[in-house]
C-alpha cells in the first residue's frame, strides 16, 4: 500500500529545518520514489519571510537531476539569501511531464509547512528544458509567481500561446547567448513578453552558446534575481488617480486600442516612442514606483517623450477625455 503524500510531508518536516542541503523522495502518484532537492541559506532565520526560488533542471539525464542542479545554484542561492526548491524530472529527465508538473505544484505548496516563506517574493527560474517550463508552468501560474528567470530556454514561441497573457505586469528577465538559436528561442519570446505586457529585462550573451556554463554565472544570475526583485517588492500596477476621469477607464486604451512604449526597458534620457494611437500635444506625467513624480512632457509630433535620467521602474499615464491610460517603463 503506497504511503500517503501528507504523512510523507509531515515526516520530512521534521528533519528538513535542521540542514541545508536536503536531498528525499517521495511516494507520489505513479512513482514510488519521486525525487526531491532543497537549499536553505545560512541566513535562513525561522518566522521571518524568505524569498524562495523554484528552480527547474535542463533535460539530459547524464548530467541533470535536482540534486546536481540545486547544487550548481547553491553559491547564487547563498548569495540572494533565497531558499531553492528543486523538484527532478524523473527518469526521462524532463521536468514538465504531467506527473512532475503535479509534483512540482503539490511542493510548491507543502514547502511553506516546512519553512516560512514570504509568497509574494516566490520566484520560478530554469536553464534549457527547464527554461521552457520556466515560461509554460511559470506563466501558467501566475499568482503562484511574482517574477520569472528563463535561462537559454529551449523553447518555441508557440508553446506560450495558451499562458502568454499571464506575462502582463510580471518582472521577467531573459538570459540566453547569442550562439543558442537567438532567432527561435529568444527574440520570438522576449517580443511576446514584451507585447503582452510583461516587465522586461534581458541578457544576450555575446560568444555563449547553449550552456549554463557561461562567464561570470552567480555574477549574471545575481543580476538577473535582484532586478526581479526589486521590480516586486516595489511595482504596484496602479497609477496617481485623476478625480475627474472615469475611474472604469484607469490602465485601458482610448479607443480600445493597444498603446505600447518602445524601446522598453529603455536607456536612460532615451526618446521613446508611444504606438497605438496619435498621440500629438498628449501630456504624460512619469512617476517613480514611490509615488514620486518625475516629470510631466507633452508628445512630440513622432509621438516621442524622454525617458527618465535614472535606472528604475515607472508609471508613465496620460490623460485622454474619455480616462487614463497608463503603462509601465523599465530604465536600464
Amino acid at each position: 500500500m503506497k504511503t500517503p503524500l501528507l504523512f510523507l510531508l509531515s515526516l520530512v518536516s521534521t528533519f528538513v529545518v535542521a540542514q541545508s542541503k536536503i536531498d528525499t523522495t517521495f511516494n507520489f502518484q505513479s512513482d514510488p520514489a519521486k525525487k526531491l532537492s532543497i537549499y536553505v541559506p545560512t541566513a535562513y532565520v525561522s518566522g521571518t519571510n524568505n524569498a524562495l526560488m523554484l528552480a527547474l533542471h535542463p533535460w539530459n539525464t547524464a548530467r541533470w537531476n535536482a540534486k546536481s542542479w540545486r547544487d550548481t545554484l547553491i553559491s547564487f542561492a547563498e548569495n540572494n539569501w533565497l531558499i531553492l526548491l528543486c523538484p527532478d524530472g524523473g527518469s526521462d529527465g524532463k521536468v514538465d511531464d504531467a506527473i512532475d508538473l503535479a509534483f512540482t505544484t503539490a511542493m510548491l505548496d507543502s514547502i511553506s509547512n516546512w519553512y516560512s516563506i514570504d509568497k509574494k517574493r516566490t520566484f520560478c527560474m530554469g536553464f534549457s528544458w527547464g527554461g521552457k517550463a520556466t515560461y509554460t508552468y511559470g506563466l501558467a501560474n501566475p499568482k503562484r509567481f511574482c517574477g520569472y528567470i528563463p535561462i537559454g530556454a529551449a523553447i518555441d514561441v508557440r508553446e506560450v500561446a495558451l499562458v502568454s497573457d499571464s506575462a502582463k505586469d510580471k518582472p521577467i528577465y531573459i538570459i540566453h547567448g547569442d550562439q543558442d538559436a537567438v532567432a527561435t528561442r529568444y527574440t520570438p519570446l522576449k517580443n511576446v513578453m514584451d507585447n503582452k505586457g510583461g516587465i522586461v529585462n534581458s541578457l544576450l550573451m555575446a560568444g555563449v552558446g547553449h550552456t549554463i556554463d557561461f562567464p561570470k554565472r552567480n555574477q549574471i544570475l545575481s543580476t538577473a534575481f535582484n532586478w526581479v526583485d526589486s521590480v516586486c517588492v516595489n511595482f504596484t500596477p496602479t497609477i496617481p488617480v485623476d478625480t475627474t476621469a472615469n475611474p472604469n477607464s484607469i490602465n485601458e486604451s482610448k479607443g480600445g486600442i493597444d498603446i505600447n512604449l518602445f524601446p522598453n526597458p529603455a536607456e536612460a534620457g532615451e526618446l521613446i516612442t508611444l504606438k497605438g494611437w496619435a498621440f500629438i500635444n498628449l501630456e504624460l506625467s512619469v512617476y517613480d514606483l514611490g509615488g514620486n513624480h518625475i516629470s510631466t512632457q507633452t508628445v512630440n509630433e513622432k509621438g516621442e517623450f524622454e525617458a527618465p535620467h535614472k535606472s528604475g521602474a515607472y508609471i508613465v499615464y496620460g490623460k485622454f477625455k474619455e480616462g487614463l491610460i497608463s503603462k509601465n517603463l523599465i530604465v536600464k
